[in-house]
């Protein structure tokens, strides 16, 4: 009796496993969905370009002219960026100054590098 117990186990263990994975999986389908984050209000927003808002859709921009707007926000970016330094010249971290323009971290750390760099040329 005790060989067939232990010869069973592999497939209790398995079947058991996979009872608990599709609870998970059943919560998470039930549970709501989260809501996406509000946008804040600008802190300052004097500091912030009034051609930020003023961008045309994607859709309405051609190929070059989306590439030129975006690069006019990144510089729009930057010069916020270094406008709102910390001290000794330092740049405000990349989710600082994603955040001020709505985008994704990342973006903001390109921003930053970029300017750090020197690709921007005002």
């Amino acid at each position: 009796m005790t060989g067939r117990v232990i010869a069973a186990w592999p497939s209790f263990a398995l079947i058991g496993s996979y009872e608990l994975l599709m609870r998970q999986i059943r919560a998470a389908a039930t549970a709501p969905l989260p809501q996406p984050p509000q946008m804040q209000a600008p802190r300052s927003p004097a500091v912030i370009p009034a051609s930020v808002g003023r961008v045309p859709a994607a859709g309405a921009l051609g190929r070059s002219n989306q590439r030129s707007a975006g690069l006019s926000i990144r510089q729009e970016a930057l010069e916020w960026a270094m406008a709102n330094g910390g001290a000794g010249g330092r740049l405000p971290s990349g989710k600082a100054i994603a955040d001020q323009f709505g985008r994704h971290e990342r973006w903001g750390r390109l921003v930053k590098r970029s300017g750090l760099t020197g690709d921007f040329n005002s």
